[in-house]
This record gives structure tokens, C-alpha cells and sequence, in this order.
């Protein structure tokens, strides 16, 4: 409530609710402006201040006023309102005493009345909309299903609606048709197991509509929440039961995702409505499918009388022809016009003037005549040829005889048959007779009947041979151990039962001596009796030759085995046809069977293109191609030979053989070849060298007569002998290292290093190098001594040899660390060292790094081939004029260590 004064257009008072609807203190109202508590129009349009102006002035000349209205509280929303307004007395001011009253209740219920109207009109709409679709009253289930679930989905402004229909057995609530709004798609085919809701079950039993606004909750539907709510994130279901043939078909299934929906009464009764559509569409469906069915068995019964080319004829009590068919004016011979005339029995003395002899037909037309109850049949032959069966039955209707149907069948193919029958028989029993396979026709398991194939077979005569069983026959025991006698009853049993029975069986002749047999058993009838034949074919020489061409298969596949080339067989498109893979399977692209794949799928794609491109020379040539081809493969060059054969019109064998160790082998033997030339041509020059000084400083030692100048030649002779020394020991060495095998000893370090220093010491400036010696071993070592010499005796020698005579001091310095899995040995001098430009060759034959070296140039490529016949590794580390420094690694061959670690893995 509060008081006005126009004059100022401010409040003169407010009481306590105008401070809670405005949401303003009383203090704040009596400052503002009352337009400011207005929003600028109002829901028609007009000017609020404007309007709201007029309405005060108005109750100010005394007009009560009462007003609906728009108020803003404080946050600035709006308020619905409902304002009176009188004439407030005073004798100096003009004011007016209002009250609000805020009516947002009001006008919702007022809206939600309206609302509820219009969903009523529109529902209603639907309704009768859906009662005239030609879907649902046509029977069309998946149209009506359709239209039915996209009309709740609309109507009712939800996300999905699904028809769910139970199966014949009860035992699923199948999906038959679902509409989802946000994908505007209809989905069918999901299933739900009736077992995991129980409840649900007998809920719809007896309720009308489920409105479970919360449905996880809902005790009705939680059952539905883990396996099915919960993962498609539906919030509430409206669901309505519908009914045909007096019980339960299904629901009618409302879902509403991402939040819960308040299911109104109107939604709940428009749900229950649609359940009626549904049934009445399942009425619908079953009314045209019953139509439907009932037109199809019209249509067969009337397709089959037009269509049998048997004869039939329908005639009433009096003979009056009331229906016929085409079939019987043919085998009749009797003209449609005189059926069609009003006289009793009017084509009977037609079609007795084509029969050869009647009289048989006509008395059985007397019979009828005298006991309509009687049931005909006869045979005759017509003139023309054909023979012809009828048959005569009365026709009666609600239990009385109201004519007679004429049945006629034409079985002159059959009287032929039967000749033609006969005259097989015949035949048939020449062929039993001389049948190449003993026949025996048996009675249960016993022989009543057989050919002369079986007596020459068994060695028994035909009074032998009848009566027998075929266990009899045969040995007590058949190979795999069972008893003839209760092994083969089940067979025949078979046999009886209809099924036809083959197996390998072993018989045995009259005088004890078992043999091989193919049997076959099947059932004959003859008329109303039923024997067992058995053909039972001698196999000893096809199982013999069978023996024969096993163990030549397995000859050859051993052969084919043991060749360790990958074999393809393929057509011209590509497709291997056949295949023997190789240990190495490297050259594969694909894993499992390699069938009916493309050749370029199999193999790397430039082997796959020549070999194609080869396979096409030699099916055009016939003759075999042959290339070799390198490859990278898995990281690492490979070489490989492949030869094609043609093997037929359109196919061809590729082996392809992986070479690599063997281009490999003979590469080394081309540098083995060409070493060996070398080193035979260097050998002999180095050989022959000193031996050419030494013959020639003797020569003049003989004509030399002064001792200093003999002396001097001496000292020459002597630097020969040593240098020819020196050679010849490496030769030695060389030798032994190439042919000696790896002998395997432990290692003394010290009495190895030892010996090569004393070897060493008269060497020329030996005793200016001192010698260095560090050994630190943590295990036993093991390895080859004689190799290990080598090493040290060229490398230390070497130190000496190639010391720089300009140093002060020389030194060589050897360096030993073993452990339990390796050695490190580390030799360094500070010789003259080695050019950059030589290191590469150091390790090559007969190559000298230095031009004072007086060395034959195969120590080093001893020392690099004896540390690759060790498994080991050696580096080169040198500086000209400084020094040159080899480190080592080689492995500890231990044998007790091994024994411990192929323990471990194991």
C-alpha cells in the first residue's frame, strides 16, 4: 500500500510488503521516482509512465481505478500485478492512496489452464487425425508404427517414443518401431530380456498409463535403470500397455532425456489413447493378413482346378453338370457345349462312344445309380490310345448327398512305366549277374540273395553263402580292434533306417585269408517289402597302390622339405595356387596362409613385378627363366636366385633361394684368391730380397782382405738374416692363424706378456723402449694362447720397431682388465705413429704405413684376422709423431661360466 503525491510524483508512504515486492527499502522507495518501478511499456505496447499517469489522475478526480500491471523489483524483473487505485483526501495536495497486489500465481495458473486447453485441442486433433489414416486402417503395422510414434513424439514435445511389442514366446520386449526427435530417425531391432523386470510385468498388468516423472526412482521402472536408463541417460518414461487378443501385446514407450518431465494428465491420457491406436492397428494388421491368406487359398484351390491336367467334373443329384475344368474335356473327349446343356448325365454317352470297352464304366454307373453312397474306380482305354483312371465319389453338405465328383487321371505314362519297369528288371538282373562287385541282397543281416561276383569273391557256393551273416564273412577282429559280429548290426541297421551306409570293411574267403573291401549299403523296397543291399568291392590292390603312393608322397615331401627354398606356385593373375615356405620366412609380407593372395601382397614389391615379368617369358616361351636379384630385407642386403618353370597353360613355379652366404662365400673367395696371389708374389720377393744381399755381401767378403770393412759387411749379412728371420715368422704366424682350430686353454697373462717381451729383446733398439706392463684379472680367463701371442708378439714388436729414435725415452705400455665376461687390452707406444691417411689400411695385406718400415706388411692383417676368429673387436687410435695406441675387447669363453648360463635360460 502506499500513498502518492502527483504534484511531486513521489511516495509520501509505503507500508512494510511494498518493501518486499519492489525488493527496496522503505528509505530508497520514498527517494525514487515511481516510474522507475515501471519497465518502459507494458505487455500491450503502450508507454507505461504515460499510461500509468492517465490512471492516477483519473482516481485522483475520485475514480476508483483497478488496473492490471507490470511492476520491476529491484534485480529488475518483472512482476505481474494487480493495482487499485482511490482519491487519498487532502486539502492542500493532490495524492492518491494505491495498493499492488502481485498475482504471478494467478497468471500462471491461468496460463497453464490455457495451455492444458490447447494441448486438449491439439491432442484431439491428432486423434481423430490417426483414426482416418489410411496406415492404421489398412493394416500397414510398420506405416501406422511409424506414424503413431512421430505423433506422440510431436504432440507431447519429447525426445523418443518406441512401440514394443513381446515375442511369441514371451521372453523379450522387442522394438518394433522407435522415433527420436533429435535425430529425426526411425530405429527398430533392440531387445530386452522380460527376465530382468519382473515387476514391470505385473504393473502393466493392472495400470492403465506408467507416469514415472522421475524413473530411475520410480519403483515401477527402476528395474530399467542400470542396464538400460542409465546408459541412453533417460530421466523419465510415459508408458501405456496395449492389448490384443485379450491380453498384453506391448507398450507404448514415452522417453525424456537430459532432465526429469512432469507428466501432465493430458500427456497421460493422449499416451493411454495412443495405445488404442496401436491396438487398433494390430487388428488391422491381423484382418489383412487373414484377407490376404484366405485370397491365396481361393486363389490355390481355383489355380489348382484350373491348372491339374487331371479331369474333374462336378455334378449335382440329378447329373446336372454344375463345374468342370479343361483337364476333364481333354480326357473325357467330350465338348464343353454339351456339358453346358440342361440334360442329366449329358456327356456320359460321349465319353462312353471313346472308350474301347465300356461296359466295366457303365456298370459301375449302375452302381452308383442304385447306392449314391458308393465310391467308384475304374480303368479303361480310349480309342485314341491313352489309358485312363476315374474315380466316382459323392459329394455331400451338411450331411446329405448333393451330387457327385468326377476325378479323371490320365496314367498312361504309368502303364508305360510299368512296361519299361519290367523290361529294367530284366536288365537289372543281367547286370546283377554280371556285376564286376560282389551284390548280396540281405534280410535283416543275414544273405538271401547275391550274384556270382560274391560267390567267386568268398569261395563259397550259393547254398554256402545263403543264410550267412556278413560278420560271418569276416575276421572275429576288424582292424581297429572291435568284433565284426558287434561292429556290423549297426551298420546295417542304418542302412534299414533309410540312410545310405559306406565304409572300409576287412572280409574274409572261404579258406581264412582276409582281405580289403569297399561296402555300401543301402535300402530297396520292392512292393510293401524292404530288403538291404550290400556291393561290396574288393580294394586289396587300390590299397596296396594307395600304400605305395603314401610313402611316395612322403619321400617327396621329405625331399621337398629338406630343400630350403621358398616355392610359389601361381596363375597369370597373380594368385598363388600352392606353396612351400623356407626356414627363413624374411621375405614375407603377410603372416598365416599364403592361398589365394596376390603375388604382390606376398613378396616386396620389385621382387613381386620381375617375377611377374619373367613367369609371362616363360609361359610365352616355355623355357625356364632364371635371374638373380639383390635386396634389402628386414635392414640388411640379401641376394637372392629365382627360377621360373611353367608347370601348365596358365601357371607357373617360382623357387626362389636366398644366396647370400653364398655370393657372400665367393666374394670371399675372390679376395681370398687374390690375397693368396699377392701374398705369393710378395713372399717370394721378400723371400728373395735379403737372400740376394746376403749372396752378394758374401761375394765380396771373399775379395775383401781389411777385417773392419769384413766386419762391417758382417753387420750388414747380420741385418738380413734378421729381417729374413722376421718374415719367415710372420709366415708362421699367418699359417697358424688361417688353418690352426681355436683351442680353448685358461690364460696366464703374465707368462704370455713375458714370453713376447723375451722374444722381442734382441730385437735392434730393444733396449731402448722400456716396457710397461699393468694386469688386473677379476676372473679366470679363458681363450685361445697361441692367437693371443700372435696379438702381442706383432703389436709389441711393432712399439720396438717403430719407436721414434728422436724421443729421450721410448716406451710401450700393456694394459689388461678381465672379467668374468670379457678382456680389455690396451698397447700404446709413443712410436713415430701412422699418417691419417694410412689408418684406414693399417689392417690390409702386405700395406706399409711407414717408409723406414723394413716389416713384410701381413703382422697387422694377423693381428686384425686372429681378433675376428676370437669373436672380438680391436680399434686404432694414432698420431703422427706422438704414438699409436690398440685397444682390444675379447670374450671370456669360459666353458664353466656357459654351463651356468644355459642353466639360467633354462
Amino acid at each position: 500500500i502506499f500513498v502518492m503525491d502527483l504534484e511531486t510524483e513521489r511516495f509520501i508512504e509505503v507500508n512494510k510488503n511494498s518493501e518486499v515486492l519492489f525488493g527496496r527499502m522503505r528509505e530508497e522507495l520514498m527517494e525514487i521516482n515511481p516510474r522507475d518501478l515501471n519497465p518502459p511499456f507494458q505487455p500491450d505496447g503502450s508507454d507505461s509512465w504515460s499510461r500509468q499517469r492517465g490512471l492516477l489522475e483519473s482516481a485522483s478526480e475520485g475514480n476508483a481505478t483497478v488496473y492490471e500491471w507490470v511492476h520491476l523489483n529491484a534485480e529488475g524483473k518483472e512482476i505481474p500485478c494487480e493495482v487499485r487505485l482511490n482519491r487519498f483526501p487532502s486539502a492542500s495536495r493532490v495524492m492518491v492512496r494505491g495498493s499492488v497486489t502481485n498475482i504471478t500465481e494467478r497468471k500462471l495458473t491461468e496460463k497453464r489452464v490455457l495451455d492444458s486447453r490447447e494441448q486438449l485441442r491439439i491432442q484431439n486433433e491428432k486423434l481423430i487425425a490417426l483414426t482416418a489414416s489410411p496406415a492404421i486402417n489398412s493394416g500397414d503395422l510398420e506405416a501406422a508404427f511409424r506414424e503413431i510414434s512421430q505423433v506422440v513424439c510431436e504432440t507431447l514435445s519429447v525426445h523418443r517414443t518406441g512401440i514394443w511389442l513381446f515375442d511369441e514366446r514371451g521372453e523379450n520386449l522387442a522394438c518394433r518401431m522407435e522415433y527420436d526427435v533429435r535425430s529425426n530417425l526411425f530405429e527398430q531391432g533392440r531387445e530386452l530380456p522380460v527376465r530382468d523386470f519382473p515387476h514391470y510385468l505385473q504393473v502393466i498388468q493392472d495400470e492403465r498409463v506408467i507416469a514415472a516423472h522421475y524413473a530411475r526412482e520410480d519403483e515401477r521402472t527402476r528395474e530399467f535403470t542400470e542396464n538400460y536408463l542409465i546408459p541412453a541417460n533417460i530421466f523419465s518414461v510415459l508408458d501405456a500397455p496395449f492389448r490384443h487378443d485379450g491380453k498384453i501385446a506391448g507398450v507404448v514407450w514415452v522417453e525424456q532425456f537430459i532432465e526429469p518431465k512432469e507428466w501432465s494428465l493430458e500427456a497421460q491420457n493422449f499416451v493411454a489413447s495412443m495405445a488404442d491406436m496401436v491396438t487398433l492397428a494390430l487388428e488391422a494388421w491381423e484382418r489383412k493378413k487373414a484377407e490376404v491368406e484366405l485370397a491365396q487359398t481361393l486363389s490355390k484351390m481355383r489355380a489348382t482346378f484350373d491348372s491339374t491336367q487331371d479331369g474333374i467334373l462336378v455334378v449335382d443329384i440329378e447329373g446336372r453338370v454344375l463345374e468342370y475344368n479343361e483337364g476333364f474335356l481333354d480326357l473325357s473327349n467330350v465338348p464343353a457345349e454339351v456339358l453346358q446343356s440342361d440334360d442329366e448325365n449329358p456327356g456320359f454317352l460321349v465319353m462312353l462312344e471313346h472308350v474301347v470297352d465300356h461296359k466295366g464304366l457303365e456298370d459301375a454307373m449302375s452302381r452308383m445309380e442304385k447306392n449314391p453312397e458308393t465310391k467308384e474306380g475304374y480303368i479303361y482305354e480310349v480309342k485314341d490310345g491313352r489309358t485312363i483312371e476315374v474315380y466316382i465319389r459323392p459329394m455331400k453338405m451338411d450331411g446329405k448327398i448333393r451330387g457327385r465328383l468326377w476325378f479323371l487321371h490320365d496314367i498312361t505314362d504309368l502303364k508305360r512305366a510299368e512296361a519299361a519297369l519290367l523290361e529294367n528288371e530284366t536288365k537289372f538282373r543281367a547286370l546283377f549277374s554280371q556285376a564286376n562287385d560282389a551284390i548280396l541282397v540281405m534280410q535283416g543281416a543275414f544273405v538271401s540273395e547275391c550274384n556270382d561276383k560274391a560267390l567267386e569273391m568268398f569261395g563259397l557256393n550259393r547254398e554256402q553263402i545263403t543264410g550267412k551273416a556278413l560278420y560271418e564273412l569276416s575276421p572275429e577282429l576288424q582292424p581297429d580292434g572291435e568284433q565284426s559280429e558287434s561292429k556290423l548290426p549297426a551298420l546295417v541297421k542304418r542302412a534299414e533306417e533309410g540312410e545310405f551306409v559306406s565304409y572300409n570293411w576287412k572280409h574274409q574267403r572261404a579258406n581264412g585269408v582276409p582281405f580289403d573291401a569297399e561296402v555300401s549299403l543301402n535300402r530297396i523296397t520292392i512292393g510293401e517289402r524292404t530288403w538291404t543291399q550290400a556291393f561290396v568291392r574288393d580294394i586289396t590292390e587300390r590299397i596296396e597302390a594307395e600304400g605305395a603312393l603314401r610313402e611316395s608322397e612322403l619321400k617327396n615331401k621329405a625331399i621337398l622339405d629338406a630343400i630350403p627354398d621358398l616355392m610359389l606356385r601361381i596363375n597369370t593373375e597373380g594368385l598363388v595356387l600352392d606353396y612351400k615356405t623356407n626356414d627363413r620366412e624374411d621375405l614375407l609380407n603377410v603372416e598365416g596362409t599364403l592361398l589365394d593372395r596376390n603375388l604382390v601382397e606376398v613378396l616386396p614389391a620389385s621382387m613381386a613385378a620381375q617375377a611377374l615379368q619373367h613367369m609371362k617369358r616363360a609361359l610365352a616361351t616355355g623355357e625356364s627363366q632364371q635371374y638373380e636379384l639383390e635386396m634389402m630385407v628386414q635392414g640388411g642386403k640379401r641376394d637372392y636366385e629365382t627360377r621360373l618353370v611353367r608347370s601348365g597353360a596358365r601357371e607357373a613355379l617360382i623357387i626362389i633361394r636366398d644366396v647370400t652366404e653364398r655370393k657372400r662365400t665367393e666374394k670371399e673367395l675372390i679376395k681370398r684368391n687374390f690375397e693368396l696371389d699377392s701374398f705369393v708374389y710378395r713372399a717370394s720377393h721378400d723371400l728373395m730380397a735379403p737372400l740376394n744381399s746376403l749372396m752378394g755381401l758374401i761375394e765380396l767378403v771373399k775379395n775383401e782382405t781389411q777385417e773392419v770393412v769384413v766386419l762391417q759387411y758382417v753387420g750388414m749379412m747380420s741385418k738380413g738374416v734378421e729381417k729374413l728371420d722376421s718374415f719367415i715368422r710372420n709366415l708362421a704366424d699367418f699359417s697358424r692363424n688361417d688353418r690352426q682350430e681355436i683351442g680353448i686353454n685358461e690364460i696366464n697373462w703374465e707368462i704370455l706378456v713375458n714370453e713376447s717381451l723375451e722374444n722381442l729383446k734382441f730385437m735392434e733398439n730393444s733396449e731402448r723402449v722400456k716396457k710397461v706392463v699393468e694386469i688386473k684379472s677379476m676372473a679366470p680367463f679363458f681363450s685361445d694362447p697361441v692367437r693371443l701371442g700372435i696379438l702381442f708378439n706383432n703389436l709389441i714388436s711393432n712399439a720396438v720397431k717403430y719407436q721414434n729414435l728422436e724421443n729421450e725415452t721410448s716406451f710401450v705400455k700393456v694394459e689388461i682388465l678381465n672379467n668374468s665376461r670379457e678382456v680389455h687390452i690396451r698397447i700404446e707406444d709413443n712410436g713415430i705413429g701412422i699418417k691419417e691417411i694410412h689408418q684406414a689400411k693399417v689392417f690390409d695385406l702386405f700395406f706399409r704405413a711407414s717408409i723406414q718400415s723394413y716389416g713384410s706388411g701381413i703382422g697387422m692383417y694377423i693381428v686384425k684376422d686372429a681378433v675376428d676368429k676370437l669373436k672380438g673387436s680391436i680399434k686404432m687410435k694414432s698420431k703422427l709423431g706422438t704414438g699409436t695406441t690398440f685397444t682390444m675387447v675379447i670374450p671370456n669363453e669360459n666353458p664353466n661360466l656357459k654351463k651356468k648360463t644355459k642353466s639360467i635360460e633354462a
